[in-house]
């Protein structure tokens, strides 16, 4: 079952992105003093018991502009086989192969060179996410530089008990 099919389980999620909300940008800070937008996710998702917090290695700011190493979709790719604690399991569809449901994981590239350098969660008709100059925020995915940036979802799975 998808872990956000469960309304409890749902508006759990809104409650907690709801303390984060006006949380300004940090690069790669991992609280509510300052957080990027990786790292958000994975602090929310951490405090609804779905992961632990990985282990981050350092990453300048500007990685995507002068590599094609896809940092951010490898930290869900990992956090996926490696951090998500027992009872939930993941798997990252290709952006538009599947219909985003509430609570996925949206990734986008923003960069000229197509590597995946932003991420968000969905939230039904538009997102929640951390933008370097506005912090963590609501956007509509109305805006077509959103769905035509999109390049994978990560859906998070509760196992049947």
């Amino acid at each position: 079952m998808k872990a956000f099919e469960d309304d409890k389980f749902y508006n759990r999620l809104l409650a907690v992105l709801d303390t984060w909300k006006n949380v300004p940008y940090r690069h790669m800070g991992q609280n509510r003093r300052g957080t990027d937008c990786t790292l958000f996710i994975a602090c929310v998702f951490q405090e609804l018991g779905i992961l632990t917090i990985p282990k981050i290695d350092y990453y300048p700011k500007d990685w995507f502009v002068h590599t094609k190493d896809e940092i951010v979709l490898d930290s869900y790719l990992k956090a996926g086989a490696e951090n998500l604690r027992p009872g939930f399991a993941s798997r990252v569809f290709k952006g538009k192969s599947v219909k985003p449901f509430r609570g996925d994981v949206l990734c986008f590239s923003m960069s000229k060179t197509g590597v995946t350098n932003h991420s968000a969660i969905w939230l039904g008709t538009n997102f929640i996410h951390c933008l370097n100059r506005r912090g963590v925020c609501v956007s509509p995915y109305k805006e077509k530089v959103w769905r035509r940036a999109l390049t994978h979802v990560f859906r998070v799975y509760k196992e049947a008990t």
